[in-house]
């Protein structure tokens, strides 16, 4: 027999087990019911009917309080396709709010001006802030607590806000990315960005060329964020003192280092304690030297890995190795590979 698109013949429209059986398939399908079951309250409170099933429902139940409640817990966003009057009702927007805060965007105007809402919004995501009503941009504490959750949501805020240390300074420990909506007296002050370089280092990237030649304030960015060293003036690659600081932070920092100090024993087993990736970046020089490698393998076993061919075939490298992580036998030489004591680490 012949069925519509929906998947649903004629003769099933109102045959309950057929509809709900359709629907597991797509929700949608809820549009070729017939009528009776599309007005039964009943029967769509005891099935899980999604975003895109609201939109197929009868008017009438698209103003029903307990349907709206039901489905908006589940998914905020679908709040968007509720009557006006649902739109309204508090009980339940706090509820489409609370599962996704973005759902704001389709709250009355009266209840984007509701702190209480506005509040549970922004709190489960700061980026809800866009949405609040006129009358709440001007709450500090709401601002507060959208930067904490968003930094970005700075951009929507009003510029006495973008002014506020406070709150310019929660933004960019969320997202250094903040720094560009932060109000440009404010950012032009020195007193202001040496706590801004404590408080997310990467931010480096957006000051001027004078500034990333700053030592106080480029080793203070890196101490909080060893990526800044990427954004500081070059000459900080080859200072030791910089790049062992940058490491300690985030060895893969390594990689961008000045290569003479790629060769560096101490700044390469720092680069490698902080992160064990490290250990590709580390200089030809060192790939043959036993008391570093011995060093490495003992805080990495598959350091080894990088180790030169002499190095894998050394018995002390390879035993020291395999004793801190047993699967970097796989390097070892084939010598070491079939040795017993080797085997009995495993």
């Amino acid at each position: 027999m012949k069925c519509r698109k929906a998947s649903i013949c004629k003769e099933d429209f109102d045959d309950r087990g057929r509809v709900l059986e359709s629907l597991q398939r797509n929700v949608t399908n809820l549009k070729y019911t017939s009528d009776k079951i599309k007005k039964d309250k009943n029967f769509i409170l005891s099935n899980n009917i999604d975003t895109l099933g609201v939109m197929c429902l009868y008017d009438e139940l698209k103003n029903d309080e307990k349907i709206a409640l039901k489905i908006v817990k589940e998914n905020g966003i679908a709040l968007k396709f509720f009557s006006n009057e649902i739109k309204d009702n508090k009980k339940v927007v706090l509820k489409a709010v609370k599962n996704i805060g973005m759902a704001l965007e389709y709250v009355s105007d009266r209840l984007k001006n509701d702190k209480e809402v506005a509040i549970q919004a922004v709190q489960r995501s700061g980026n809800a802030y866009q949405f609040i009503g006129n009358k709440l941009k001007k709450d500090r504490k709401l601002a507060l607590i959208a930067v904490k959750n968003y930094g970005d949501s700075l951009k929507y805020m009003i510029t006495k806000f973008k002014a506020d240390e406070k709150i310019a300074l929660e933004a960019i420990k969320n997202s250094f990315m903040a720094f560009n909506y932060i109000d440009d007296e404010l950012k032009s002050s020195i007193k202001f960005i040496k706590k801004a370089v404590k408080t997310n280092g990467s931010i480096l990237l957006f000051l001027d060329d004078k500034l990333k030649k700053d030592k106080k304030i480029v080793l203070q960015a890196i101490k909080n964020d060893g990526k800044a060293l990427l954004y500081a003036n070059e000459k900080f690659r080859t200072n030791k003192k910089f790049v062992l600081q940058a490491v300690k932070r985030d060895g893969n920092v390594l990689l961008h280092a000045d290569m003479q100090l790629r060769n560096d024993s101490q700044i390469c087993l720092e680069a490698i304690k902080s992160n064990n990736s490290a250990i590709n970046y580390i200089g030809d020089k060192l790939r043959t030297d036993k008391k570093f490698m011995l060093k490495a393998v003992k805080i990495y076993g598959e350091a080894l890995s990088m180790a030169s061919d002499k190095l894998r075939d050394d018995f002390d490298v390879v035993f020291h190795a395999v004793k801190q992580e047993p699967s970097s036998l796989r390097y070892a030489s084939d010598r070491l590979f079939y040795n017993k004591k080797m085997i009995n680490l495993v």
